[in-house]
């Protein structure tokens, strides 16, 4: 904040300099053209002569000759320019300071997310079947056998979560940072696969080694998990009740999560729950293989599919956003939060969604076919792209409609303008009152104008941006009305300028807040102002004698 205070000082002074500087430059090309007749300037009495004039004439004739440049409407609407074009400076610096503040606020919200939990990204569940394959070892060779162990990935037929997102705010300091916790309900079943598809050199399955592996981006964000509730069935087998048949050795299951993926390839953090998939060998199959010893059945019985229903659910804390890969063959999602501002993102968005000032809700059905790796493979031979099980996502992010520093960074865009209407209007006011501002005037005008948008940053970080808006538009507006009265003398002028810069802030304030509208609202602002000054404008140069108005009312410097 002091740096930004000596700056200003410095641009006071850089103002006086380059006021001097314009003034010099205005002079030598009006004497230029006047000497070369290119253009000829209007002679009175008193007046000096510019062709009669020698550099060695008097003090009085060399301030004559400056004060009628300066009287000049010409002069007086390119010292406006020049004044306006000027001030971006200070403008430059608040931006400055508008983009450093608003590093500092990621750098904290960076902070607290890797303290918190960072975006969650939800991967599988993956079922894991271990498998050994045998090469080579033919009968009378003398070749041994090669046996390599394989791990095939199987994913699930249907997965279906249900998400319930809370929104938070942690803060640290000045800043906040959003942040969430989410209960997550995962659901959904396998079916027992056949191996032999993926090797023809299939040796043995190891059943009773298959573990489940769910992925997750944090771990370290995990508040609770349940065990995996995990059965089996027997597709098609009915009872009287149309329900699947279960007897007593497929029960649910309780097992409990260890730590790590153990394919860390495709998951790289999360956990994973070993399971002995083994099927046992039934009593009838039993009878039915010693009933058939000694004679060849012409049919082979049918296998029944063995699908393996799952549950577990877990609650997560996390920051920005939370995705989810959809692994299943038909992935079903729905996602309520009382966040108000959802931002979803991802490959697919969501099938349905209602979004309202109490939260939102969606819903995500997502086939197989949308994306681009298959539903069973071998870890140690896949022929496709590991990586886009993360990058192939859906989600949401919990998003900020409007920071206080984008609102601050828009306002400051209108900064040119509104100083340029500012000092339009004054050299307007100057017309009609014959009395003239100092440049150092509109150069203090100019800085007032600017302090406005250091006001709003610094009031806007201890507030809501509504009362801070308010108060620093009051601050300016009052600073620069008291400083309007103090050099023209007149109060309705003072007041006139007073609304204007009431009307221009509130008019700022309205576009600071139009999301979808803004540029359109800003346009007809700025088409209303321009006919406005064209109107205002309308009469200037019409003099049938060409006389500068400024000359007739005897104008005179303030203070």
């Amino acid at each position: 904040m002091t740096n930004i205070v000596f700056d200003l000082v410095g641009m006071l002074f850089l103002l006086v300099v380059g006021g001097v500087m314009i003034a010099g430059a205005v002079f030598a090309g009006i004497w230029t053209l006047d000497s070369s007749n290119i253009v000829r300037l209007p002679r009175k009495e008193g007046v000096i002569d510019w062709h009669g004039m020698k550099w060695g004439q008097s003090r009085d004739k060399f301030l004559g000759m400056m004060s009628s440049i300066g009287n000049s409407l010409l002069f007086r609407f390119a010292m406006v320019a020049a004044l306006t074009m000027l001030m971006m400076i200070p403008l430059g610096m608040v931006r400055d300071v508008v983009k450093e503040r608003s590093q500092l606020q990621q750098g904290v919200i960076q902070e607290i997310s890797q303290a918190w939990g960072k975006p969650q990204n939800i991967q599988g569940p993956a079922l894991v079947i271990p498998y050994t394959e045998k090469i080579g070892g033919k009968p009378k060779s003398r070749n041994k056998a090669d046996y390599r162990r394989r791990m095939a990935v199987l994913l699930p037929d249907k997965l279906n979560m249900q998400v319930g997102l809370e929104g938070q705010t942690r803060q640290r300091g000045l800043y906040k940072a959003e942040v969430y916790t989410a209960d997550l309900k995962v659901t959904g079943q396998f079916q027992r696969p056949d191996l032999k598809s993926l090797s023809d050199k299939l040796y043995k399955v190891h059943w009773n080694e298959a573990w489940l592996s769910f992925g997750i981006t944090d771990t370290r964000a995990l508040n609770t998990i349940s065990a995996l509730s995990w059965s089996k069935k027997s597709k098609g087998e009915k009872d009287k009740k149309g329900k699947e048949k279960q007897t007593e050795a497929d029960k649910v299951q309780l097992v409990e999560f260890g730590a790590g993926t153990r394919i860390p390839d495709t998951f790289k953090n999360g956990f994973h729950a070993r399971l002995d998939l083994t099927q046992p060998k039934s009593k009838k199959r039993k009878r039915s293989r010693r009933r058939g010893r000694g004679r060849k059945s012409g049919k082979k019985a049918k296998k029944k599919a063995v699908i393996y229903p799952f549950s577990l659910t877990l609650n997560v804390k996390g920051s920005k956003g939370l995705t989810f890969s959809p692994v299943g063959k038909t992935t079903e999602v729905t996602l309520k939060s009382d966040w108000p501002h959802p931002s979803f993102r991802g490959q697919v968005l969501p099938a349905k969604r209602s979004i309202s000032k109490k939260g939102f809700e969606a819903y995500w059905s997502i086939s197989h076919l949308a994306r681009n790796y298959p539903q069973l493979w071998t870890q140690e031979a896949r022929n496709f792209d590991i990586g886009s099980i993360a990058t192939f996502c859906a989600g949401v992010d919990l998003f900020e409609s409007v920071s206080h520093y984008s609102q601050v960074i828009r306002a400051i865009k209108y900064g040119v303008l509104f100083m340029g209407l500012t000092f339009m209007t004054f050299l307007i006011f100057e017309l009609g009152i014959g009395r003239k501002l100092h440049v150092v005037q509109y150069g203090m005008i100019g800085l007032a104008l600017s302090m406005f948008y250091l006001v709003l940053l610094s009031m806007s970080e201890h507030g809501s941006f509504f009362n801070a808006y308010i108060s620093a538009a009051g601050i300016i507006i009052v600073m620069i009305s008291l400083y309007a009265y103090a050099a023209i003398r007149k109060i309705g002028r003072a007041l006139l300028i007073s609304m204007m810069l009431s009307g221009l802030y509130a008019s700022l304030y309205t576009l600071l807040q139009l999301e979808d509208l803004a540029l359109v609202s800003g346009t007809v602002l700025l088409l209303v102002i321009l006919a406005v000054m064209m109107f205002l404008t309308r009469n200037i140069g019409h003099d049938a004698d060409d006389t500068n108005p400024l000359e007739e009312k005897g104008t005179s410097y303030a203070g």
